[in-house]
């Protein structure tokens, strides 16, 4: 396991602290496009985990799966009492 000392000592040189910030961003930032094509695709909001994503990459992804999900959701239910609806005035 790393000592806390030699990770001090590692992040003092510029160039690696750069390369672990470049690094770090890429994945954000790939994070956010997955989660901004995917919204568009399942027309699913993704302004609050698109936020998260480009600061806390694990939040953000956590937050657009529980928006899929409650999104999913929402929609089967709207379905359903569409359905419901549909069948009261056919009966009528």
């Amino acid at each position: 396991m790393p000592e806390l000392d030699g990770m001090v000592t590692l992040f003092q040189r510029s160039a690696t602290a750069l390369s672990a910030l470049v690094h770090l961003a890429a994945i954000n930032l790939f994070l956010g496009r997955s989660v901004y094509l995917e919204g568009l695709e399942r027309k699913t909001p993704t302004s609050h985990s698109l936020l998260l994503a480009m600061f806390f990459a694990p939040l953000g992804l956590i937050s657009h799966m529980a928006t899929k999900v409650a999104c999913e959701a929402h929609r089967n239910l709207a379905d359903l009492a569409i359905e419901r609806i549909n069948r009261s005035t056919a009966q009528v």
